[in-house]
């Protein structure tokens, strides 16, 4: 089965709460998918049962996509990788790092390139101050 899918967002559990300081950013990604749908990067997930996630990225896109009512397409990490490499978490494998520096790293040392690079770009973006501005995601859609 695929590692990209789209999936009701719903399913997906976000990392955190939304940040009352960024409500201004979210009501602006809803309009913007209320019109253009979901644009940009996939988020990085875990599967943590049938149909069912855990998000490592994107709380606010996640939020917006759950307002609009769209699916959201979405990376899992690859649980084998990982626990080739670092064993097996005592509880969910994104409680096993502490930030997006710590996931990225923990990703590509597990050779998951895939969502290491997804959050690369998290980051990146991060450090400009804002991680919805424009560039291009690694399936080439123009982020939120």
């Amino acid at each position: 089965m695929s590692r990209y899918r789209l999936v009701d967002p719903q399913h997906v559990k976000p990392l955190h709460e939304i940040r009352k300081s960024r409500a201004h950013h979210l009501r602006e990604l809803i309009d913007r998918m209320r019109h253009e749908g979901w644009q940009g990067r996939a988020l990085v997930v875990e599967e943590t049962a049938p149909n069912r996630y855990q998000a490592w990225t994107g709380t606010h896109r996640l939020a917006a996509a759950r307002r609009v009512g769209i699916r959201v397409p979405v990376v899992i990490i690859d649980k084998l990788k990982w626990v080739r490499h670092w064993g097996c978490p005592k509880g969910l494998f994104v409680d096993a790092v502490d930030d997006d520096m710590d996931k990225y790293l923990a990703l590509l040392k597990a050779g998951d390139i895939l969502p290491a690079r997804i959050i690369h770009q998290e980051i990146e973006l991060n450090m400009g101050g804002d991680a919805q501005r424009c560039g291009l995601g690694v399936h080439a859609h123009p982020c939120l």
